[in-house]
């Protein structure tokens, strides 16, 4: 097999996997480079997947604590909140970003 019938098979490939498990092709490609650039794909037992989730959370650490440990609070005291916590949750950002910005 011929180095451009390798990279068209693995270019199929990859649509085909992205497509099967809902994740953006592009996303897919990258993180396959960092596997290969890393050699973890000789040792499986090495992987390791990260995100950049943390570049796009709402809330700090701390803030983050304080909601957790208010939300697992009202719980025990059955509040039902289960259907306003997303309401809950924006609200307290609001008031934490005002704060901070001095509003």
């Amino acid at each position: 097999m011929n180095f451009k019938k390798k990279v068209d098979q693995f270019l199929f490939q990859s649509v085909v996997a992205a497509a099967v498990y809902g994740v953006n092709i592009h996303t897919l490609r990258s993180r396959l480079a960092k596997v290969r650039a890393q050699r973890v794909y000789e040792n499986p037992k090495n992987r390791s997947v990260s995100t950049n989730f943390s570049s796009k959370q709402v809330f700090n650490v701390t803030q983050e604590q304080q909601l957790s440990t208010y939300l697992d609070r009202c719980s025990k005291l059955h509040y039902g909140l289960s259907l306003k916590t997303q309401c809950l949750a924006y609200e307290f950002a609001r008031h934490s970003v005002s704060e901070q910005l001095g509003h």
